[in-house]
């Protein structure tokens, strides 16, 4: 774990589990699932995972935090990442627009670590409104991520998402599309090269 506060990588070693969880569903692409016990790496961690065993009561998927050695649902959703000075989550989340309707869709929210409060940063209205795969670039200025046309479209192995480039901070109506490709464009990232 490389830790912003400290000058050298934390590591542990452990058994862990690692399983494809679409097994049984041959129509689709292999998803992994890694499941380890708590120590002092992961303790430091968040993460998404089935809202039963993370003590949230409703949804499919939620995230939480660990805290010592605990951890705390944060918000029902997935797709988790920090931002790039380690001071905020990001998630994906219910409570978006889908087809013009808000609370059908998805959203792309900020969590405050420490009051767990959440910030919606963006939600699309237009044709591509079901966004994911939220990636902070290094500096923080800006953000990618892929949508698609509306939760009917949200199979993310074959439906046609696109990406998006957002200036953190600003109108969310104003993320300009980059690809424009009937393929299956996902896990954007994101560098800006500061120069010498």
């Amino acid at each position: 774990y490389f830790n912003p506060d400290k000058d050298e990588p934390e590591s542990a070693a452990d058994v862990v589990t690692w399983y494809d969880s679409r097994v049984a569903q041959k129509h689709r692409s292999a998803e992994y699932r890694l499941y380890y016990r708590s120590n002092p790496v992961t303790d430091q961690l968040v993460f998404t995972g089935r809202q039963s065993q993370i003590g949230m009561n409703k949804g499919h998927w939620g995230t939480a935090i660990t805290m010592g050695n605990a951890h705390r649902g944060v918000e029902n959703g997935c797709e988790l990442g920090w931002s790039s000075d380690y001071k905020r989550l990001f998630q994906v989340t219910h409570g978006g627009y889908d087809d013009g309707k808000l609370g059908a869709g998805v959203k792309i929210v900020s969590i405050a670590p420490d009051t767990l409060e959440s910030t919606t940063m963006i939600d699309l209205i237009g044709e591509f409104s079901h966004e994911y795969w939220p990636k902070e670039s290094n500096d923080g200025e800006y953000m990618v991520f892929g949508a698609s046309r509306g939760s009917k479209d949200h199979e993310h192995d074959s439906k046609d998402y696109e990406i998006f480039l957002w200036k953190v901070g600003s109108d969310s109506a104003k993320a300009t599309r980059l690809t424009f490709h009937t393929g299956n464009d996902n896990w954007p990232d994101i560098h800006i090269n500061q120069g010498p």
